[in-house]
């Protein structure tokens, strides 16, 4: 496993097992991405650090609760409805409440996601020139972000330099330094009623092409977050919590939460898994006649319960009191997008 890889994990279970504010986790994913960017590996390797990083957002919370039961699932809303569902930035895990212009730097990488409170965007330069900007939206009602020009931040922004902006019309304050070795500026400012926006960029970006970037923000936009299969029924009393897509490669993660735990869909890039699950009484079919095979002997009790379906390539994964039972249950009610 590359050490980019284990960063990644340990941030992610670091996340999942406490409820911590997320906007202190962007501080230490982005020069994760940027470095994982720069030393990539040979295609079918990554498309299997793909499934490893994608299924880790699955680390278990531990969140007590009533054991899980087998009730009536219950359905979850249309991408279609989500995206037309009234509220903004943080009120639902299905849409994207924004919209941003192209960045001020060749691109390849790009991630969007949704959480509690909390809507980003990250984008990674196609040179290898540290080219990196990391948009984040939250509520007021979110725990500001840590001073990343504190003692003892990850990482620290060095060589600090603070001035009054403005985007959009809007006061701006902003921040440059160097970060991780890397010139960086942070720009701080209030879009909408409610919602409070931090861009980061990395890189040899002049200051005032970052504070065009910033400007063209849009809260007036949605999308939904869709990727290549979509749930449509969920556990009883269970709720999708957040939300990822990479780009259009039609791959993402769904994270559902309810009393019980996690329980977690992941879709790597590669649409369909190199070897299919074994023919016979060995293989498994869900209702809809997609193929499957229970790993969770496999996963070493990191997993109360595991299945990979080959055609799509999607996993499912449950976390705490939740089993084989509600994976199912989420599994059988997939749809391709």
């Amino acid at each position: 496993m590359s050490s980019d890889l284990q960063d990644l994990r340990a941030t992610l279970r670091a996340r999942a097992e406490a409820r911590t504010d997320p906007e202190a986790l962007l501080a230490s994913i982005g020069p994760a991405f940027r470095r994982r960017r720069q030393r990539r590996i040979a295609a079918a390797t990554a498309g299997l650090a793909a499934v490893a990083v994608l299924a880790a957002v699955l680390a278990p919370r531990l969140v007590a609760g009533p054991p899980a039961t087998t009730q009536p699932a219950q359905p979850v809303a249309s991408t279609e409805q989500s995206a037309k569902a009234p509220g903004g930035v943080g009120s639902d895990a299905l849409t994207l409440h924004f919209g941003i212009g192209k960045p001020p730097f060749e691109t390849s990488d790009e991630r969007w996601e949704t959480d509690t409170g909390v809507e980003r965007m990250s984008v990674q330069g196609r040179k290898a020139d540290g080219s990196f900007a990391e948009l984040t939206l939250r509520t007021d009602s979110m725990t500001p972000r840590a001073d990343p020009t504190a003692s003892g931040a990850v990482p620290t922004l060095e060589g600090v330099q603070t001035r009054a902006g403005t985007v959009g019309g809007q006061p701006a304050t902003v921040v440059t330094g160097t970060m991780s070795g890397l010139q960086t500026t942070l720009i701080s400012w209030v879009p909408g009623p409610g919602v409070k926006a931090e861009l980061r960029v990395q890189g040899p970006v002049p200051l005032d092409k970052a504070l065009a970037y910033a400007g063209t923000v849009r809260l007036d936009q949605s999308r939904p977050c869709v990727f290549r299969v979509r749930p449509t029924v969920l556990p009883p009393g269970t709720s999708v919590r957040s939300c990822a897509i990479i780009g259009t490669s039609g791959a993402g993660t769904i994270t559902i939460h309810g009393p019980g735990g996690d329980i977690g869909i992941a879709v790597p890039k590669p649409a369909k898994f190199g070897m299919d699950a074994s023919p016979g009484a060995v293989a498994q079919h869900l209702d809809n006649g997609w193929v499957y095979e229970d790993l969770t002997a496999g996963s070493g009790g990191y997993f109360s319960a595991n299945i990979r379906i080959s055609d799509p390539w999607v996993e499912v994964s449950a976390h705490g009191q939740y089993g084989m039972a509600e994976v199912l249950q989420v599994a059988n009610g997939l749809k391709r997008t």
